[in-house]
């Protein structure tokens, strides 16, 4: 069956074809670069900085099943969870300070690679150094 011109395949025919496709490719992917820039553009205008995060697809699967639960999106819910993680280490190295905890379980708690990040934790967060 024809119906005067040949059928498109998925496969370019001819090398203009090819370059035709590779610029329409460019374009479009030109295009999604400066709108995504324009959007994390507007987003630091409102004081929101962007980042990409790499989350392990369990603990993402989970993230999404809370966000469902809780009736929020899945960017509320984890800077939720991001800003509890926050509160939950400053209450721990609040703790250290107050003598409550040692300086080994704090670092242990907090799993640090080494007892000067807990200084430098401190510091961060405006509490004193214990002597």
């Amino acid at each position: 069956f024809s119906c005067g011109r040949p059928l498109m395949t998925d496969t370019p025919s001819s090398e203009d074809e090819l370059h035709k496709l590779a610029e329409q490719g460019k374009k479009f992917l030109e295009k999604r670069r400066r709108n995504a820039s324009q959007y994390r553009k507007k987003l630091k205008e409102e004081g929101i900085d962007s980042t990409i995060l790499r989350i392990e697809k369990g603990d993402l699967d989970k993230i999404r099943a809370m966000a469902g639960i809780e009736g929020k999106t899945l960017n509320g819910i984890l800077v939720r969870v991001i800003e509890q993680g926050i509160r939950w280490r400053r209450e721990i190295l609040e703790s250290y300070v107050r003598g409550e905890i040692r300086q080994e379980r704090a670092v242990g708690i907090l799993e640090l690679g080494h007892p000067s990040e807990l200084s430098k934790l401190l510091a961060l967060e405006g509490l004193p150094i214990p002597m």
